[in-house]
């Protein structure tokens, strides 16, 4: 599995940017290119923290599966109210420079997106969004809560200031298009394709409350959703890195690597 660093030009954003992926290094590419997995990090990385900190290599070394991690900086890849288009960055600019520049398919049925805490936000955000796009989507500990609504004690003023410089008027925010309960409540009233879901946290995790509701969501309203949890994890390194590992055997069905 070959590392890929990539240096490139955003228009969307008007700076430049980085990006990491893994890309196999002893298969022929297939017809249409590889499976594709993004791989989003959270509100304190960037694209290298999935092989920094987790053993992102490691888990896709045998698999045919090219991995792209992007950085979004602390936007909640989202198009900020007072900043950048991070989000139009991400769905719609990003897919195109990765497609000129690696070997991955355009298939929906091989493509999917995961991420951790604030990633685990944009995957399911991306996915419930762009439904024709992902075939499946990975949360692990996922901010899936209203915009706002962590605790950041003595930083409280700070955060609640940043998140509206993202998000806008907060109240505002339920039922619109970055609340993933309201989105996961719009795709399961339509007619169309819907991605299957991995969603995982901890019940020592501090985001184990929002993720419930997610999941009493989820299933309320019919969309197929894979939820486990596990007693006395937090919010660290080690647990997302194995929840990788597991999203990826769970992925690991016929017909989709």
């Amino acid at each position: 599995m070959a590392k890929l660093e990539i240096r490139y030009s955003s228009e969307v954003l008007g700076m430049s940017r980085t990006l990491h992926a893994l890309v196999p290094e002893h298969r022929e590419v297939p017809a249409g290119g590889f499976p594709v997995l993004w791989l989003l990090h959270g509100l304190y990385g960037d694209d290298s923290d999935w092989t920094r900190y987790g053993r992102a290599e490691f888990h896709v070394q045998e698999q045919p599966l090219v991995v792209v991690m992007p950085s979004t900086d602390r936007a909640w890849y989202t198009d900020m109210a007072a900043g950048y288009r991070y989000w139009t960055h991400l769905s719609e600019e990003l897919p195109g420079v990765v497609g000129r520049m690696l070997p991955v398919t355009e298939r929906r049925e091989h493509t999917f997106v995961a991420g951790l805490s604030m990633g685990g936000y944009g995957s399911f955000k991306w996915a419930l969004r762009s439904p024709e796009r992902f075939a499946a989507a990975g949360s692990f500990s996922g901010a899936l809560g209203r915009a706002g609504q962590m605790d950041h004690g003595d930083r409280a003023t700070e955060w609640m200031q940043e998140q509206g410089h993202i998000f806008g008027d907060l109240e505002r925010f339920a039922g619109g298009d970055d609340d993933t309960e309201a989105l996961a409540r719009r795709l399961a009233g339509s007619d169309g394709v819907r991605p299957e879901l991995f969603q995982a946290c901890g019940t020592a995790d501090f985001l184990y409350q929002q993720n419930l509701r997610f999941r009493d969501t989820a299933r309320e309203v019919g969309l197929g959703l894979t939820y486990e949890e596990h007693e006395g994890e937090d919010h660290r390194w080690p647990y997302w890195d194995r929840m990788l590992g597991r999203f990826l055997a769970w992925l690991d069905v016929p017909g989709r690597l």
